[in-house]
């Protein structure tokens, strides 16, 4: 990859002393710059003329310079790729797709859901999140005004007994279950494992 990134420089160092004898211009070492655009799919530029589309100056800086474009990254992540491109190192990703989703539908006493949402994102999700990681979803019910749901996602059932029982022993989390009682907003719960395929 550092050798194509080489001949990238030389190709452009010659088109720079081209455009320099052109111009009647003395050559001196020029200044290399590699535009990199961020996510930039071929159809959005006008130059490749798939779409009537205003990009003014990448279209300028097209005509004038030398376009690669059998040039394709080795990684979908534009990151990663970047990286690839200035290196020779070949950036990995291993993508773990969680095989367990946790659905937990909550039932409050009329009028009190948000009062109980506000204590559980002020003192409960934090918590949860640490242990169990992000919610899968986290959301409000619209058809019943005191239900809400909460979704958690495992590698499997013993990720997900290990995770929980180890949230179930936490001190902060003891102290948000105990203020949760307290306030007895939540009057049932019911959970469904269900496994994505």
């Amino acid at each position: 990859m550092r050798a194509q990134c080489e001949f990238c420089a030389i190709i452009t160092y010659f088109t720079a002393c081209r455009h320099a004898l052109k111009e009647g211009l003395p050559i001196n070492n020029p200044n290399i710059i590699f535009i990199i655009t961020d996510t930039q799919r071929t159809d959005a530029l006008g130059t490749h003329q798939r779409k009537k589309l205003a990009t003014p100056n990448i279209d300028n800086l097209a005509e004038e310079e030398i376009e690669f474009p059998r040039r394709y990254t080795t990684i979908p992540d534009y990151t990663p790729t970047r990286s690839r491109s200035f290196t020779e190192i070949h950036i990995s990703i291993k993508i773990v797709i969680s095989m367990i989703i946790d659905i937990r539908f909550y039932q409050t006493r009329p009028g009190m859901r948000e009062e109980h949402f506000k204590l559980f994102s002020e003192c409960g999700l934090a918590i949860q999140s640490q242990i169990l990681g992000s919610p899968y979803s986290y959301v409000k019910s619209i058809e019943d005004p005191n239900e809400y749901i909460l979704m958690w996602s495992y590698e499997n059932l013993k990720d997900r007994q290990e995770k929980r029982a180890k949230m179930m022993s936490d001190p902060d989390w003891i102290k948000y279950a105990t203020r949760s009682k307290k306030l007895g907003a939540v009057v049932s719960q019911y959970n469904k494992l269900v496994e994505l395929v």
